[in-house]
């Protein structure tokens, strides 16, 4: 925390007056005689010295008070937050995250065997999704194993993958997992992996 600085000013001195008594005395021996009264002379007090002081004084407070409201009106005015960083995004890091993927995927679905019922069953799902997709959408191939479904997709235009990419968990079935690569974000051509219920896409 920053220091705060503050001036003591010693407060003025009183100025006295010094009142001087003047007095006469006559020698012991000489008679008495009725001495006139004691004149006392008091000297008149030097001019005030502490008039301008306390103007000074009274001009240096002012100033400090004016410093110390500046100070507690910067305490209490709400801090700025620092700005906020914008989060960079690792582009290369992350197409090269999901070819990595794509490649697992791949080799996990070649290393297993087919269970023909499971097959018989995807194929009439999947052909029966695409059958319904309308014009603009195109299943190009479909292979699938004992706990995945590779499709190939092929989409005429943008509002075919728009309209691909929200239809697309209809694929699914109840427990499974679904995952679609494109080589970039224009890419018409897809491969879409799908998991048979109860089982997970293999992690890379």
């Amino acid at each position: 925390m920053a220091r705060t600085w503050t001036k003591i000013v010693p407060s003025t001195a009183a100025v006295l007056a010094a009142v001087i008594w003047w007095g006469h005395r006559e020698p012991a021996a000489a008679p008495k005689e009725h001495l006139p009264p004691v004149v006392v002379h008091k000297e008149a007090p030097p001019p005030s010295l502490g008039t301008h002081r306390d103007e000074e004084l009274r001009r240096e407070v002012q100033t400090l008070k004016g410093k110390l409201e500046q100070i507690s009106e910067a305490r209490s005015a709400p801090l700025l937050a620092p700005p906020a960083r914008t989060p960079t995004f690792d582009l290369e890091g992350a197409r090269e995250a999901e070819k990595q993927m794509l490649i697992t995927l791949n080799e996990t679905l070649e290393r297993e065997s087919v269970d023909p019922k499971w097959r018989a069953e995807m194929d009439e799902r999947v052909k029966g999704f695409f059958a319904a997709a309308g014009r603009g959408t195109s299943l190009l191939g479909l292979d699938c194993r004992t706990t995945m479904c590779r499709a190939n997709v092929r989409l005429d235009d943008g509002d075919a993958k728009a309209s691909f990419t929200r239809r697309v968990s209809d694929l699914l079935p109840k427990g499974a997992e679904g995952y679609a690569y494109m080589d970039s974000p224009d890419d018409l051509t897809l491969e879409v992996f799908l998991s048979r219920e109860g089982h997970r896409l293999p992690a890379n």
